[in-house]
């Protein structure tokens, strides 16, 4: 509280800590929404109603009609991708379909006529056919129709909330490459978190798969997802790229483009969710929080470029001191990728700054479940870790330069001569270096097949 004070001074100390508590006591979203009115210069109401209207499509997502027929064409359209040789996914029975919706439409008392229309609809457009017997049959070949299904599967994924709330699904790549039978391969890629599943379609050979992150049951915890950072070295190019990729619960490997899609990812492989917003009065409102999750616990951590990470923690199997021992292995796999430093010189955890806050003195080999199971709706929590750490090149990375230390010899035709007089330090280079650096780059242009037209075409 007292940090965000100081960071937005200029807004009542009593509005920040009634949006403090709106926000579940969140650090990530109390600061984006005093950030907000900050950089907006309007008045706490005046976001209230801003964010009741940038919500109210989500609001009922969990029982609007929408959700019903997301699950259905989820359900239809999975069946037919995946078990496309199986007869009984290629029909579907009239009777059993409105039953089904039936008792949906009747939890939140919506239009089953109007619903089971839609589903007709739906249905054609997928590329069933109703027969006589007034059911539904797919008679079209599956592998003809396969990038036209997995369109419509992706379209209906994107309906979730986690591909619309604050329109996220911008910073979502599409594709990713996967590391399979020692090869990268580029698939595109989907997140299913109503069953906890990472979904994968491979364009050139029309396969598709599933990655089960964790139990697809969503109405159980879990606790076992594991995200790693490693950086990849290509050797098979001149320029030797340097690749951030991630592990995903030990098994499967992802490699990104750069060190802020692999931020992107590893948040969406830990945890999103939902929020909704909902006036009591006037001058009150409540936060719902539906959590569309892989991993139930999570702690929320800052870098030092100010980038937000949800971190996936074990707590009844992780003790803090461990949790801590993880986040500086990810820091320290981030700042190599930047700038190749890799030897930690300082890392700080300010227990005092946790939110909620550690004693200093705690016990650092204690597990996470025997330090926040006094919190409300343990164990699915997030919790916020304020973390310091820097690192620097290790000495085995640099260059001694000073002259007693240079090689007596670099290959069988060139010695270098060593000198009885001590010269000064010169951090660039000294005057008689010149002649040796003419000799190895002479040697060096020797092992070179120069082509001699080309180089008379270029002097011309």
């Amino acid at each position: 509280m007292e940090q965000l004070q100081k960071s937005f001074p200029q807004i009542q100390p009593n509005i920040i800590q009634k949006i403090w508590k709106l926000c579940n006591q969140s650090p990530d979203e109390t600061h984006a929404v005093l950030r907000f009115i900050k950089k907006k210069k309007i008045n706490f109401f005046k976001i209230i109603f801003f964010f009741k209207h940038r919500l109210r499509d989500y609001e009922q997502d969990s029982l609007s009609e929408l959700k019903i027929l997301r699950e259905l064409c989820l359900h239809i359209l999975w069946n037919l991708l995946k078990n496309s040789q199986k007869i009984k996914y290629r029909q579907i029975s009239k009777n059993k379909l409105y039953k089904n919706l039936e008792s949906k439409c009747n939890r939140i008392n919506a239009d089953i006529d109007k619903l089971s229309k839609n589903m007709d609809y739906l249905l054609k457009e997928f590329g069933f056919e109703k027969e006589k017997d007034e059911n539904w049959y797919y008679r079209k070949d599956i592998q003809s129709t396969l990038l036209l299904l997995w369109d419509y599967y992706c379209e209906w994924i994107n309906t979730q909330p986690l591909y619309n709330l604050n329109k996220i699904k911008l910073s979502i790549s599409k594709t990713i490459y996967i590391l399979k039978d020692e090869k990268w391969i580029n698939y595109e890629i989907v997140f299913d978190y109503s069953h906890r599943q990472i979904v994968l379609f491979e364009n050139d050979k029309l396969n598709i798969q599933s990655l089960q992150v964790g139990n697809p049951k969503t109405l159980s915890s879990e606790f076992n997802v594991v995200i790693q950072w490693y950086n990849s070295l290509d050797y098979s190019n001149i320029a030797q790229t340097k690749w951030p990729c991630l592990i995903l619960n030990h098994t499967w490997y992802f490699r990104m483009v750069d060190d802020i899609e692999r931020n992107y990812f590893s948040n969406l492989f830990s945890v999103n969710y939902k929020q909704n917003i909902s006036f009591l009065k006037l001058d009150k409102f409540q936060i719902f929080h539906n959590i569309y999750e892989f991993n139930s616990f999570h702690v929320i951590w800052k870098d030092r470029y100010f980038q937000i990470h949800k971190e996936s923690l074990n707590p009844y199997s992780m003790t803090l001191k461990q949790g801590l021992e993880h986040l500086k292995k990810k820091i320290k796999m981030q700042e190599h990728f930047k700038y190749g430093t890799d030897e930690l010189i300082y890392f700080e955890a300010d227990f005092e700054k946790f939110q909620p806050p550690l004693a200093e003195n705690i016990n650092e080999d204690l597990l996470l479940c025997d330090v926040y199971k006094h919190l409300p709706h343990y164990p699915i929590i997030q919790v916020y870790w304020e973390i310091k750490g820097y690192f620097m090149v290790p000495y085995k990375h640099t260059i001694d330069i000073k002259t007693n230390n240079l090689p007596k010899s670099v290959g069988p035709d060139l010695k270098f001569i060593s000198f009885d007089r001590q010269f000064t330090f010169f951090p660039l280079l000294y005057k008689r270096d010149l002649n040796k650096l003419k000799n190895i780059q002479n040697i060096l242009d020797s092992k070179k097949k120069i082509n001699y037209k080309l180089q008379r075409l270029f002097h011309e």
